[in-house]
């Protein structure tokens, strides 16, 4: 098990994109494909990865002129009416860094007593890590916890803490929490869902992520699995 000491972005993101012509904060609108080229809004390029949950997807494929046909609609309508499940991070920072050695632990889920909570780190058992001595509380599925009130949230998601790891350090008073909800974090991965391919009714038009077809349920690893595959299937195309 790797726990990284830096945030992903500089762990990952910055490096990637270094070289990578990075447009933030800028929403695309309209899509226009052609034989020959994808317009993205007032651009135009020779091909495109739609590297978005299947929402974004969805709604990006939509503005293509000449979707009416009832295929491209039922592709379309099936990404867009994929269900998703959110995932919950408390943070709480403790007066003093708290001496536990291990820096991750195992909670036991048990919703009717709301104990929420499923996986602990302890940074500051992480030396030099970003979050120095924060403890994050990772809730997957986070649907039970998300209907309540942030601050009843956090306090049943500390007395979880205290309660089943009380053989441990002792844990000091917490002086700062934070309670952050990611609504539409992962795909429910269930019998019923349908996931796509990276290929799409458009010759020039790729898909990229977690939620499409692969050996994986919504994690990383199918996503970056996913991205070269569909760049594989691009270049292949190009040399064709």
């Amino acid at each position: 098990m790797l726990i990284p000491k830096k945030d992903m972005s500089r762990l990952w993101l910055e490096k990637a994109l270094a070289d990578v012509d990075v447009r933030l904060g800028q929403r695309v609108q309209k899509l226009n494909i052609s034989n020959d080229y994808v317009r993205v809004d007032n651009e135009v390029f020779d091909a495109c990865i739609l590297a978005t949950p299947a929402y974004a997807a969805a709604r990006l494929l939509a503005t293509i002129d000449g979707t009416n046909d009832s295929t491209s609609q039922q592709w379309i309508a099936t990404m867009s009416h994929m269900a998703h499940r959110p995932i919950a991070t408390v943070y709480l920072e403790p007066a003093s860094p708290w001496q536990e050695t291990q820096p991750l632990l195992m909670l036991h889920e048990n919703r009717q007593q709301h104990d929420y909570g499923q996986w602990l780190f302890n940074h500051h058992a992480i030396p030099g890590s970003f979050a120095r001595s924060l403890l994050s509380v990772v809730i997957s599925d986070a649907e039970a916890l998300s209907a309540l009130p942030r601050e009843q949230a956090i306090t049943a998601v500390e007395s979880q803490v205290r309660r089943q790891l009380a053989s441990r350090a002792p844990l000091d008073k917490i002086v700062n929490a934070e309670l952050i909800i990611e609504k539409r974090a992962t795909f429910e991965a269930s019998p019923f869902t349908t996931r796509a391919t990276e290929i799409t009714p458009w010759p020039s038009v790729f898909l990229a992520g977690d939620w499409l077809q692969n050996e994986y349920p919504g994690v990383l690893e199918g996503a970056v699995r996913s991205g070269l595959k569909s760049a594989r299937l691009l270049l292949a195309q190009s040399a064709a």
